[in-house]
């Protein structure tokens, strides 16, 4: 089974609170898998930064339902 290399969660600053990090936490724990997680975090005062998650994650349905349900914007690599 073909994995994707990595995925890109875009966050923008304003809709960013310990809510939302806890459920990405949680999801991304819940779905570990070999692709390389990437956060985009979109702020105002500086631009873009981008993150790169310890753990690795499994892009499956649950995972990206999870982002679409959250109005999180992604894109694979």
């Amino acid at each position: 089974e073909k994995q994707l290399e990595k995925i890109t969660v875009m966050i923008d600053e304003a809709t960013l609170d310990d809510t939302l990090v806890t459920d990405l936490a949680s999801v991304v724990e819940d779905n570990r898998g070999r692709s390389k997680l990437y956060i985009q975090l979109h702020t105002d005062t500086q631009g873009n930064l981008l993150m790169v998650s310890r753990q690795g994650v499994d892009v499956n349905r649950k995972f990206l339902q999870y982002l679409d349900g959250n109005d999180l914007r992604y894109k694979v690599n």
